[in-house]
């Protein structure tokens, strides 16, 4: 995934239009993050580890977090999926360690079909580029279904938890005496 032009920038955060993030050594041998959004393809100046974290920080999250709670829920020991924004859905996996400076974070969201090509994989994305990633059909497509089940079940979490509050019982309000002190001793239901 070459670009003629090179586009660098210093900051980026994924975003529901960001199909894959790759590492790439830029011309000083420092590992940036490769991105494609869109029909866009452009270097960010950090590696993918940390273009994860700044993106879940920018949520109120890091990357630690964020792959501990996966394995947590997936049961899982390596290579988890992620959610970077739960309120978008924005999800990303990886097909290798997540260390390597190689690997691939995809979008599943992106993702519209996948054709074996001998022991490898073409991935065609929703902008039409397709991708052969070193890993077999059945293997990467293993990793889709647990991104989009991880996603899945991270939704429905949210959910549960906004029913959970919308459906808690109304607490007792503490009156405040005309001299501006708290009774504690006399306290009003609001539906009193």
């Amino acid at each position: 995934m070459r670009c003629r032009e090179m586009y660098l920038l210093k900051h980026y955060l994924v975003n529901q239009e960001t199909s894959l993030i790759k590492g790439e050594y830029n011309q000083y041998g420092k590992l940036c993050s490769r991105i494609l959004e869109g029909r866009k393809t452009f270097l960010v100046e950090c590696s993918p580890i940390k273009l994860l974290d700044e993106t879940l920080k920018f949520n109120g999250f890091d990357y630690k977090g964020a792959t501990i709670g996966a394995k947590s829920i997936l049961r899982k020991n390596s290579m988890c999926p992620i959610v970077l924004n739960q309120a978008l859905g924005i999800c990303m996996f990886p097909i290798n360690s997540p260390d390597k400076h190689d690997n691939i974070w995809f979008n599943p969201d992106h993702i519209v079909q996948t054709f074996p090509y001998g022991s490898k994989t073409d991935v065609e994305l929703s902008n039409g580029v397709i991708i052969r990633v070193n890993l077999t059909l059945t293997t990467f497509n293993n990793k889709l279904q647990v991104a989009h089940q991880y996603r899945k079940i991270t939704h429905n979490r949210g959910r549960l938890t906004m029913t959970m509050i919308l459906e808690a019982k109304k607490e007792p309000v503490v009156i405040k005496k005309e001299k501006g002190h708290y009774n504690f001793d006399k306290m009003k239901r609001d539906d009193d």
